[in-house]
């Protein structure tokens, strides 16, 4: 759960506002002073020359300030633990911004699939309730018994 939080972090903090790219060669980090409000206001394009050294070091205050920001803990051990992974999550998206995607047709996405006819959803009586109830394992009264999902008492 902390990888995925991380992970959502650094997107937010890589995405370029207006752009599809990231600035990011393999292996390279954003600079620990960067906030994602500063991020937003100071980088475009043409400003890649702080991402120049392919060699930068996940630090662990890096990893502290993305812990703050997810809104969570780290022990010193995670903090420890998490810092090569970050490290490595960084060169993969450096790997992504090498993908050459200019030949590439744009995809069936979910986004554009506006103009498909759908079928009217129209309530069909179900014919063979005998059938139905045979095929489940517990049955009450005219109703299909089924293990309880909610806990009475939320705490």
């Amino acid at each position: 759960m902390h990888i995925l939080r991380e992970m959502m972090m650094l997107r937010e903090m890589m995405m370029l506002r207006g752009s599809s790219k990231l600035l990011l060669p393999i292996g390279t980090a954003p600079p620990r002073h960067w906030s994602t409000k500063r991020h937003m206001q100071c980088c475009s394009s043409s400003s890649s020359s702080s991402f120049s050294s392919p060699h930068y070091k996940f630090e662990p205050s890096d990893v502290l300030q993305l812990a703050e920001k997810a809104s969570i803990k780290l022990t010193p051990k995670e903090v420890e633990e998490f810092q090569p992974k970050l490290q490595q999550l960084i060169g993969w998206f450096g790997q992504l911004q090498e993908v050459d995607l200019d030949s590439v047709l744009p995809a069936l996405r979910a986004d554009n699939l506006g103009h498909r006819p759908l079928r009217e959803d129209v309530p069909i009586p179900f014919k063979d309730r005998d059938a139905m109830f045979a095929a489940v394992p517990e049955v009450e009264g005219p109703f299909v018994k089924v293990p309880k999902i909610l806990k009475e008492n939320l705490e």
